[in-house]
């Protein structure tokens, strides 16, 4: 009888697994499928749902003190942190929703669209520099909607993406296109020289130090090397709150050759960077990730 036991349980579990295996897949594909078609009536209650259950989890909760602790507690704001800590929340779980719904994030409010033009005339390609801020995915899609210029973004490569992440990059980029992160610099300064409008952020693994949020922390000096290399000029990408939704901002072109180093450069994207993050903390996406402190 043991025998029987023996020789029947790996094959059962066997069955079992690929069975479990099977029904996850069907209802991934299924909530894959659904997600975007849910009616826009039950979006709100939906998602209120989720941040309620987000609200009610210690870990999340501390998680979130975390990172707003991050940006405000060297800066004299920690009064301000339990608040921001729940506007965190609220965001982040939304933001997982809407990028099911590219029409409600890649339609924002775009001010400053004659720089980039403007920039772009100027024959060399376009440095687009972004931190991941806001309702971040759809922004490129807004900016090439506005200023009738495809943007191309860099993106870091996943060996296996998910429904989540896929649905993620198939927003970002809707505006032109993304480009694997594992090109280098060299490939960065190619695709600027033939003229692109290339996104990239500042807020990435890297090895600069830099000083934001009164902090000492990492960045990378990437884009700006490339922008550099390249002769191109940088167009400063923000997002602000609005009355209606985000509103991105583009600055006026800063040329590389008015600054005397590379370093120069990424300070002054940095601190061009740092106001709109300050202002609106709570969108702000990982900031001990994305802003990792040097100690």
């Amino acid at each position: 009888m043991e025998m029987v036991e023996v020789t029947k349980a790996p094959l059962a579990q066997r069955l079992i697994g690929s069975g479990l295996l099977f029904t996850r897949r069907a209802v991934v594909r299924a909530l894959w499928i659904a997600r975007p078609r849910l009616p826009g009536f039950l979006l709100r209650p939906y998602v209120d749902r989720k941040v309620a259950a987000a609200l009610a989890d210690d870990g999340v909760v501390d998680d979130a003190r975390m990172h707003m602790e991050h940006l405000l507690g060297a800066i004299g704001r920690s009064s301000e942190i339990e608040d921001a800590s729940r506007g965190y929340i609220e965001h982040w779980t939304r933001f997982e929703e809407l990028k099911w719904r590219p029409r409600l994030v890649t339609r924002q409010a775009v001010e400053g669209a004659e720089h980039l033009r403007a920039a772009h005339a100027l024959g060399r390609g376009v440095l687009l520099s972004f931190v991941h801020h806001a309702q971040y995915d759809g922004i490129f899609a807004s900016v090439a909607r506005a200023t009738g210029l495809p943007v191309k973004v860099v993106a870091a490569d996943r060996a296996a993406p998910g429904p989540n992440l896929f649905q993620h990059y198939r927003v970002v980029g809707s505006g032109g296109g993304l480009i694997s992160a594992a090109v280098g610099i060299a490939g960065l300064v190619e695709e600027l020289e033939g003229g692109a409008v290339v996104a990239s952020a500042i807020d990435v693994p890297g090895s600069s130090v830099t000083t934001c949020a009164g902090r000492n922390v990492k960045c990378s000096s990437g884009p700006a090397r490339s922008a550099t290399l390249a002769g191109a000029p940088v167009v400063m990408l923000t997002s602000h709150r609005g009355p209606d939704g985000p509103i991105i901002r583009l600055g006026e072109p800063m040329l590389p050759e008015d600054f005397g180093s590379v370093d120069e450069l990424l300070q002054e994207m940095v601190r061009q960077h740092e106001g709109p993050l300050l202002e609106w903390p709570e969108v702000a996406y990982l900031p001990t990730v994305c802003w990792r402190p040097v100690d």
